[in-house]
């Protein structure tokens, strides 16, 4: 693995710390690292059809830092890329999100 994808829910300071720390991290480790930030809202006009512009289609890997609607629309926006999508929980619930940002680096 050695392009990795990172996507963050733009507007959440959370979420914008946890993506410097980790590109910070994943460059230590010598992966190339491609950002976006994304703005996810409750209407059909938001939805993207294209994939987040900074990240090319040939990652390895996509972490996405958000909760549940950042990954949903990343996965829709990314859907032809075939990339796998590691999602963060950064919102409430956390039912999609596969790990919570205390359990990321052991992943």
């Amino acid at each position: 693995m050695q392009k990795i994808g990172l996507v963050v829910k733009k507007g959440a300071r959370k979420a914008r710390k946890a993506g410097k720390e980790l590109e910070a991290w994943l460059k230590e480790q010598g992966l190339e690292v491609f950002i976006d930030e994304v703005e996810v809202k409750n209407s059909s006009e938001s939805c993207r059809t294209e994939p987040p512009s900074p990240i090319p289609d040939d990652v390895d890997l996509i972490v996405v830092l958000g909760g549940d609607g950042t990954l949903l629309y990343t996965a829709r926006a990314v859907r032809k890329s075939g990339a796998p999508l590691l999602g963060v929980n950064l919102g409430g619930l956390g039912f999609l999100t596969e790990i919570g940002l205390k359990d990321l680096y052991a992943t």
